[in-house]
């Protein structure tokens, strides 16, 4: 995966078992680059 910018360019969502929708973006870590999986509100 590469994204070429500090905003996420990736993400998922899925709705959990209680009928709510939940999100997460694909980030790179600024740190050590390792790739992460933020939840967020929408």
């Amino acid at each position: 995966m590469s994204c070429n910018s500090t905003i996420p360019c990736y993400g998922i969502s899925y709705i959990d078992e209680n009928g709510v929708v939940r999100y997460f973006a694909i980030e790179v870590s600024g740190m050590d680059g390792s790739v992460l999986l933020s939840e967020f509100m929408k």
